[in-house]
């Protein structure tokens, strides 16, 4: 109680204030940061601390914490801060329902977050959820099957419930390539919804261009990204060769544009593409090889 009494005084002296014609600000933006991120750390060390001694109301305090917490203020900078409460959230679950054989009882964020009494923006939901699934893919060695069984859950409830509108095509078009990664790793059976989820990504990142007036840098790359997956989920469900090629022809021209292509967002700086492009490309050549040997 203390800890989110003293964040809701912090966002109070964030706020400006009016004396005579001056506008004071009374708390840098960078404090209130600074004592989120502590006050998350102390809460994630206190749940941790009451699950070893058997506590019940450990699912409350993180529910009540991410939704006090987040409730005001610019929360694009706070991903790190309240994933370490994210995280712990997951080790629990997976210590609490490692044996029970309903999966689908395990409890998830998204509905105890949209049952609080204020319920956060849908938006910072759908971010939240995102790290729980995150945090579900990281563990997947520990618990594969709940993890599994986890990971489409949530993905459910991002694709159905949170990312529908056309204003979160870029989201859902992420949403649906980790979906393809989750049902590929289960197993060939699935390689059919693998390649339909994957289409659908390609299809909303294609219309994204081609709404954009310039290159946008991020969504060339989730295209590319998208291409290629769907190379070699071709490849595996044993589509002909020249699928498998048009992806890889179209994934390496997205990649050979990013230099010189910018955001289609003014004042957002440019990402380098993440660390897996190199092992996607890596792939892409390996695969590329072993269709030619096959020609």
């Amino acid at each position: 109680q203390a800890t989110w009494a003293q964040i809701r005084l912090s966002y109070c002296r964030l706020s400006t204030r009016t004396e005579g014609h001056i506008i004071i600000e009374d708390l840098p933006k960078d404090t209130l940061k600074d004592i989120i991120t502590d006050a998350f750390a102390r809460i994630d060390k206190m749940v941790n601390t009451l699950h070893r001694c058997g506590s019940k109301v450990i699912r409350d305090i993180v529910v009540k914490s991410l939704s006090e917490l987040l409730a005001h203020g610019d929360t694009s900078d706070y991903h790190k801060s309240y994933s370490v409460l994210i995280e712990s959230w997951v080790k629990i679950t997976l210590k609490d329902f490692a044996n029970d054989q309903n999966m689908d009882s395990a409890p998830l964020l998204y509905h105890s977050l949209m049952g609080y009494p204020s319920p956060l923006p849908k938006k910072l939901i759908g971010s939240i959820l995102e790290q729980e699934l995150l945090k579900y893919g990281e563990m997947e060695s520990r618990a594969t099957m709940l993890c599994g069984n986890m990971q489409i859950r949530i993905i459910d409830i991002l694709l159905n419930e949170l990312y529908c509108s056309k204003e979160y095509y870029l989201d859902r078009s992420k949403v649906l390539v980790r979906k393809a990664h989750a049902l590929r790793s289960s197993g060939v059976q699935n390689i059919s919804r693998c390649l339909e989820s994957l289409s659908e990504a390609i299809s909303l990142l294609r219309s994204i261009l081609l709404d954009s007036s310039r290159g946008n840098a991020i969504v060339m790359h989730e295209l590319a990204i998208a291409y290629c997956l769907h190379a070699h989920c071709a490849q595996e469900a044993n589509r002909g060769g020249k699928v498998i090629f048009d992806d890889a022809r179209s994934a390496v021209g997205l990649w050979s544009k990013m230099g010189t292509s910018h955001h289609s967002s003014p004042g957002v700086i440019f990402q380098q593409p993440s660390e897996t492009l190199v092992p996607l490309l890596c792939s892409l050549v390996d695969l590329l090889a072993m269709k030619v040997s096959q020609s």
